[in-house]
C-alpha cells in the first residue's frame, strides 16, 4: 500500500461532497446534514476497502429508547484513532415503527458522522459553503428597519394626555408596578431616544408606538 501524504490526504478528505450528498436535518430543517453512504464512500476513496476499522461500544439504552454508542475509528497505516458517542431513538419507542436495532444503527452512524467531520469530510457543510438549499436559493431578507418616530406638530391639552396615558398604562403589560414604571422612565429619559423625546413627542406617539419607555414618560400625567 502506497501511504500518501498528510497534503493529499487533507485533498482528498476536504473535496467538496456531491449536492446529492447533501440533506435536511431531520428536526432542524434549516441545517443540513450528510448522507451516511457518502461517508463511506469517502472513506473507502482515501483510504480503501477494508482499510479503516470501527468499534462500537453500548453505553445506554433508556426506557425511551434512546441508545447511546461509543463509536471507535481506526485507521492504523496512518495512526489515526478516534472515539466519539452519538445517539439516535428512532423516533421513541412509542412512535409507530420503532425499531431498537434501527436506533442501534443510527447511535452508530451519528458517532461515525461526527468522526467524519474531524477528518474534514463534508467541511465545506459545517462551514455553511454547502448546503441542501437548491442553487438559486438565497436567505430571506432582514426585515427593514422600523422608521424613526416623528414628534407630532401638536400638543394634546393636560387632560386628554392624562386620559390617553391612563389608556397606555393599561396595555402597557410589561410594567407591572408603579415603581417599575417610574424606573422605566428615569432610564429612558437618559438616552438619546429620551432627549428626541423630550423635543416635541406627544401622547399619540407613544399609543402609535405601544413603547413602554414612553409611557413611563408620560407617567407625570397620571399621578
Amino acid at each position: 500500500m502506497i501511504m500518501k501524504t498528510q497534503e493529499q490526504l487533507k485533498a482528498e478528505l476536504y473535496a467538496p461532497l456531491p449536492a446529492e450528498a447533501i440533506k435536511p436535518h431531520p428536526t432542524k430543517t434549516f441545517l443540513s446534514t450528510i448522507k451516511p453512504i457518502y461517508i463511506t464512500d469517502r472513506m473507502n476513496e482515501v483510504f480503501g476497502i477494508g482499510q479503516w476499522h470501527t468499534r462500537t461500544e453500548n453505553i445506554l439504552v433508556n426506557d425511551n429508547g434512546t441508545v447511546v454508542n461509543k463509536t471507535t475509528l481506526i485507521i492504523k497505516e496512518y495512526d489515526i484513532y478516534y472515539e466519539c458517542f452519538g445517539g439516535n431513538d428512532n423516533g421513541g419507542a412509542g412512535s409507530k415503527g420503532f425499531d431498537l436495532g434501527d436506533a442501534f444503527k443510527g447511535a452508530t452512524t451519528d458517532a461515525l458522522n461526527k468522526i467524519a467531520s474531524y477528518l474534514g469530510i463534508g467541511i465545506d457543510v459545517y462551514r455553511g459553503k454547502q448546503s441542501h438549499a437548491p442553487s438559486n436559493y438565497s436567505k430571506p431578507a432582514p426585515s427593514p428597519a422600523p422608521a424613526p418616530m416623528q414628534p407630532s406638530k401638536s400638543f394634546d391639552d393636560t387632560a386628554d394626555r392624562k386620559a390617553k396615558a391612563l389608556g397606555a398604562l393599561k396595555v402597557a403589560d410589561k410594567v407591572a408596578t408603579v415603581k417599575g414604571l417610574i424606573a422605566q422612565q428615569k432610564a429612558f429619559k437618559g438616552t438619546p431616544e429620551g432627549a428626541d423625546f423630550q423635543s416635541g413627542a406627544t401622547l399619540d406617539d407613544v399609543v402609535k408606538n405601544n413603547s413602554i419607555e414612553l409611557v413611563g414618560e408620560f407617567y407625570k400625567f397620571v399621578k
